[in-house]
């Protein structure tokens, strides 16, 4: 949907107008659809060690926000203002990392580490930091809030995190960790150790099982 042929604007030329005529959840919509757009409708980006192409990276990131949304509209609706933007975009980093990666002639090596390991493992153990943590940094030159920083950031280490942004956190890390980042269209499986997880947590894991189930019959 164009929503500037929606509202019948031609040119808008201050934030400030935008955001009046539209109202922010429009303009969100606007922005994310510029930034998907950018990073991945190009051919420029390769992202060869990760065996991918950047259409499938795409594909990945959409999986990714449909369960989100799935999911988060059975526990806090609320929060998808958050979730559903860092889930979106939350392997962005990956374009930087392979670029990295590639500099440092470490595909190779990288691509074993993955079968062996996973990427985030692979990602710290041979580039010392992971696609997360460089999606994070985009986030903060982008000027997003804390929250969506944070949220994206701290998904693999949500325990040692404040309360309110361990919810954000947490759900982004259920989401990375049932859609990896290569995981382009194989199975979803909720593993007995996450289900211990939101057993200790008190979370209702039967929502995130029907947002699964509602997924793959999509």
């Amino acid at each position: 949907m164009n929503l500037w042929k929606l509202f019948k604007l031609k040119h808008v030329k201050t934030v400030d107008l935008a955001v009046s005529m539209l109202g922010k959840s429009n303009i969100k919509v606007l922005c994310l659809s510029q930034m998907n757009k950018m990073m991945f409708d190009t051919e420029k980006w390769d992202l060869s060690p990760y065996n991918m192409t950047h259409k499938e990276l795409k594909k990945v990131s959409l999986r990714r926000m449909k369960l989100m949304n799935l999911w988060y509209k059975k526990v806090d609706r609320r929060k998808l203002s958050i979730l559903s933007v860092t889930a979106m975009i939350g392997n962005f980093g990956q374009f930087v990392m392979a670029r990295m990666i590639k500099e440092q002639d470490l595909v190779n090596e990288f691509q074993v580490l993955i079968k062996e390991k996973g990427v985030y493992e692979a990602e710290l153990e041979l580039m010392h930091t992971t696609s997360l943590q460089i999606t994070a940094d985009i986030l903060h030159h982008w000027n997003f809030t804390q929250e969506y920083i944070l949220a994206t950031s701290e998904s693999m280490s949500f325990f040692n995190t404040n309360e309110d942004i361990a919810q954000y956190s947490f759900a982004n890390s259920v989401i990375f960790s049932l859609i990896e980042p290569t995981n382009v269209s194989g199975d979803i499986v909720i593993s007995d150790t996450l289900g211990e997880i939101f057993k200790d947590e008190q979370l209702n894991i039967n929502d995130l099982r029907k947002a699964v189930n509602e997924l793959e019959e999509k």
